[in-house]
């Protein structure tokens, strides 16, 4: 087993610098390289800037659900670093569950956020699917608190993330849109590169991987194109107009295109003038 002098059980170098001759030493399958957990920081240090960014905005339900967004955002992804920096092996210990918990949490106000551009909040279909979008929300937090399934923290954020992208353009706010599919397609690229970029690349060097690992491995690429797209939404939700729906933009005339059905299906009882029955008046 090979330990750093913190005690921390890491992929083991000299294995690596001896070129992979048989099977890595017992318990040294971690990721605790430089690459990762500094790009988690990144993460973190994004998601301060966007906090900042927001105080500039007077209090409304959009500043809340940013803040909140970037808050639970930056800190899962931050403690992750601390995780991926300090923690031994055991991906379920209680820190790691918690980074992915509060992921999830993150991606729960931007479902809020962007669900308030769709069907206000301050309406009573909004609230109907704001409490399905909690629901759906915090059971899946429940799922990987309880189980330590992180692959359903992956498509949750993936989900929301792409749906932000659709709501957004459909919107006309490329700037948002760009910056919610940028975080989207980093979570797929993890994954994909995973096999040959991760502990399954490990054995052999990772002689299949396109990046230079160990030192910039799948993990740190998805970090990066993460933090780049978190910039995007950071900056740009700083600026945003303020109570964008009340002011009927985009998507915000579901409101009174509501209140207008209701009135053509349920029109109210008020008597006719007689002018009124004239067909010429």
């Amino acid at each position: 087993m090979a330990l750093d002098d913190g005690g921390r059980m890491l992929w083991d170098m000299g294995y690596v610098k001896g070129g992979c001759q048989g099977d890595p030493p017992p318990g040294t399958n971690y990721d605790n390289t430089p690459g990762t957990y500094v790009t988690n920081y990144v993460i973190g240090l994004v998601a301060v800037i966007g906090i900042f960014q927001m105080f500039r905005r007077r209090p409304d339900l959009y500043k809340v659900l940013s803040v909140s967004f970037l808050l639970w955002t930056g800190l899962g992804y931050g403690l992750a670093g601390v995780a991926h920096q300090f923690i031994l092996t055991e991906e379920t210990v209680p820190l790691n569950i918690a980074t992915y918990v509060l992921a999830v949490m993150g991606c729960l106000a931007l479902n809020l956020l962007i669900l308030d551009e769709v069907l206000p909040l301050s309406i009573v279909m909004g609230k109907i699917a704001a409490g399905v979008a909690i629901l759906v929300g915090l059971g899946a937090a429940a799922v990987v608190a309880v189980t330590g399934n992180f692959g359903i923290a992956g498509i949750y954020q993936v989900v929301v993330l792409l749906c932000a992208t659709i709501i957004w353009a459909c919107m006309r706010k490329w700037d948002l849109a760009l910056g919610a599919l940028v975080c989207s397609v980093s979570l797929p690229i993890q994954a994909l590169l995973a096999p040959v970029c991760g502990n399954g690349g490990y054995s052999d060097c990772w002689k299949d991987c396109p990046l230079p690992a160990p030192y910039f491995n799948h993990n740190a690429l998805f970090h990066a194109v993460f933090a780049v797209g978190l910039l995007i939404l950071a900056l740009r939700m700083g600026i945003e107009k303020p109570s964008a729906v009340n002011e009927q933009e985009g998507f915000g005339l579901i409101e009174t295109k509501w209140e207008e059905a209701s009135q053509m299906i349920l029109p109210e009882a008020t008597p006719k003038k007689s002018s009124d029955w004239l067909c010429c008046g």
